[in-house]
């Protein structure tokens, strides 16, 4: 990753020996191929976030997700969103879809406008220097094999197609992706020599992520009728702070909140929605 006053970019190398893709339109079901996946929430709010996927054709998919799947399992994302500006390139150490031979690698590199983000984080769209977003990076790889000198994706022993490997800069515990409390933190710097600062603040969301992840479990076993679980208290070592979570429940919902540790609360909500308030 790099950046400067016009671009956010990305640039990755997949190795394969087997290199091979079929989409080519914009906005094809891009994991359907081998590709390379990012996904950037730039506010950390867990919701408004963005998409996006490229395959060895350069073919790219983008996509405008306001939420993740998991909290109501319906259309979440606006498909025809487009970057405006992106730029794209790949570059093989072999040859597509030609299994006469053996590859190496595919390579791509990615240029996304700095404007591009003004739609996901209120405020300037270019972060300031020390700003941390939270980004993480996703390969899909399928397990090919030869018939009649073609790729095909191999298949298990009952004729289903063998499910893809997917492979994570910052694991999320799931085979799912749309967890963007679970990504990794980037720093944006212009001096390499510094380093990376942890923010207290972001243990107390993911204490809070941990309360959230504990009533959801608890509401499909008992309904609504739960309360803070007993261990709200653990793991939260922050000195002259002291994690006390309260819980609003209302028909058909939650909301956890607690507050921050340089003044405010934080609120995390049953659609999985962190926010933060300012004392006023």
């Amino acid at each position: 990753m790099s950046w400067n006053d016009e671009y956010f970019i990305v640039a990755a190398t997949m190795d394969e020996p087997h290199i091979w893709a079929t989409l080519t339109e914009r906005d094809a079901i891009m994991y359907h191929d081998d590709d390379i996946e990012l996904f950037i929430d730039p506010d950390g709010d867990g919701h408004n976030y963005f998409e996006f996927e490229m395959n060895a054709f350069n073919a790219i998919w983008d996509l405008y997700m306001l939420y993740p799947y998991k909290v109501d399992g319906q259309r979440n994302y606006i498909m025809s969103y487009d970057i405006r500006g992106i730029q794209t390139a790949v570059d093989i150490k072999g040859t597509i879809n030609n299994p006469a031979d053996q590859d190496t690698s595919w390579s791509v590199e990615i240029a996304i406008p700095w404007t591009t983000f003004k739609d996901f984080k209120a405020g300037h769209h270019l972060p300031a220097t020390g700003e941390q977003w939270r980004i993480n990076f996703s390969r899909v790889d399928w397990t090919m094999e030869i018939e009649d000198g073609k790729y095909v994706k191999q298949k298990i022993p009952e004729g289903k197609t063998l499910p893809e490997d997917n492979w994570v800069w910052s694991p999320t515990g799931y085979v799912d992706m749309h967890k963007p409390e679970t990504w990794g933190y980037v720093q944006f710097e212009r001096d390499r020599a510094i380093t990376f600062l942890d923010q207290e603040e972001e243990d107390i969301k993911w204490a809070m992520w941990k309360t959230y992840y504990a009533i959801k479990a608890c509401h499909k076993l008992h309904g609504m009728n739960c309360t803070l679980p007993e261990a709200r208290l653990k793991d939260v070592d922050i000195k002259g702070y002291t994690y006390d979570p309260k819980l609003y429940t209302f028909p058909g919902g939650f909301v956890i909140s607690a507050s921050s540790n340089v003044g405010g609360y934080y609120t995390l909500d049953d659609r999985a929605q962190l926010k933060y308030y300012a004392n006023q």
